[in-house]
């Protein structure tokens, strides 16, 4: 009787092959489905690109609000966020007779002090390069909403008619 418990006891401490084959597919698998999100950095720039670009429409969104003549008889101007296929950055530009002027659409992205997300691309909906402009109340006046930023998330901004910037 001693004898039967001892090969009792040592048939259960062990796995069997089969259980140790299905251990290393299924950590495989995980591997292969977790690892590449965890080393891929695009899903964060795909983040920062979204909240960079909701703060610059803010920003310009504000600059437009303060830019009343009424108020302040210097400051004359339009401010306008530009987005590119590859870049966005702000402009502003003059108002003549109470209407304000396009910005310019040949100022390239290769210069270090625009915006540059070489991997990011906005959605082929967005005529490039697109130009965004509020009114005095914050509203939008030129530019499409929502836009749609292209990487591993497929993320949206949107701009309400009350001139509401979120994601």
């Amino acid at each position: 009787m001693a004898f039967r418990k001892k090969q009792l006891i040592h048939q259960t401490l062990g796995f069997t092959l089969i259980e140790l084959v299905i251990v290393v597919i299924v950590l495989a698998v995980l591997a292969a489905a977790v690892l590449p999100k965890l080393t891929s950095q695009s899903t964060f720039e795909d983040y920062t690109v979204k909240d960079q670009l909701i703060s610059r429409l803010r920003l310009t969104q504000l600059q437009n609000m303060n830019a009343d003549p009424a108020v302040n008889a210097v400051n004359n101007a339009c401010y306008w966020l530009v987005a590119k296929s590859a870049c966005f950055y702000s402009e502003h530009t003059a108002k003549n007779n109470g209407v304000c002027s396009i910005p310019s659409a040949n100022i390239s992205c290769d210069d270090d002090s625009y915006s540059q997300y070489n991997i990011i691309n906005f959605s082929d909906g967005i005529l490039m390069p697109a130009n965004y402009h509020f009114d005095l109340q914050g509203r939008l006046t030129t530019g499409n909403s929502p836009i749609s930023l292209t990487g591993e998330n497929n993320l949206m901004i949107n701009i309400e008619s009350e001139g509401y910037i979120h994601e």
